[in-house]
């Protein structure tokens, strides 16, 4: 299904760079785009300043004209596509060594959900483990499932990666397998030193 209300609003802020259009375009998007840049990220500070820095390219988009939309990709295709730009561009962000995860950051993520102290506690546990896990993981699988995440299907991860999609395929299976693993070893770990 491709996304029509984003190309549209896009296409509308580009011709006519009204503000609430692009308010419109930004709340839309703001939260999967967000998701996506911490996932990737060592800290919410660096996913603010990814967000904003995506967010500035596509107003410099529009002003100079320069959308053009694909038939066939959705415009969260096109914005998810500026983003890993961007983070590719800041080499530091590729290495999986060096992203180290903000523990206070992912625990503070967890919405209040009118939960029990102990189920909020071994959820804040588990969000931790994962986000250690994730970290571990090469760039390109964690990427592609940082993607997967947001909802995106082979052929789009394929498109914004630029990537066969039995490559993308790979990558999300061989990511996953290290994640079970790493969250397998982490939760063995505390059971023997537990």
């Amino acid at each position: 299904m491709v996304d029509d209300e984003g190309k549209k609003l896009m296409q509308a802020f580009q011709a006519t760079g009204d503000s609430e259009t692009g308010r419109r375009l930004f709340a839309l998007y703001r939260d999967p785009l967000w998701r996506f840049l911490r996932r990737l990220c060592s800290s919410d500070a660096d996913a603010d300043d990814l967000s904003q820095r995506a967010w500035m390219r596509l107003i410099e988009v529009a002003e100079k004209n320069s959308y053009r939309p694909h038939a066939n990709a959705t415009f969260k295709t096109y914005l998810f596509t500026i983003a890993r730009n961007l983070v590719i561009d800041d080499g530091r962000l590729l290495s999986a060594r060096s992203v180290h995860v903000d523990v206070s950051s992912v625990a503070g993520s967890l919405q209040a959900g009118g939960l029990a102290p102990d189920v909020e506690a071994d959820a804040a546990k588990a969000n931790i483990e994962i986000a250690r896990a994730l970290a571990e993981l090469p760039y390109e699988q964690r990427e592609v499932l940082a993607m997967w995440a947001e909802g995106f299907g082979f052929d789009e991860i394929a498109d914004i990666v630029d990537a066969p999609r039995n490559t993308v395929i790979g990558r999300k299976r061989y990511g996953l397998e290290k994640l079970r693993a790493a969250l397998s070893e982490d939760v063995a770990e505390g059971v023997k030193n537990g």
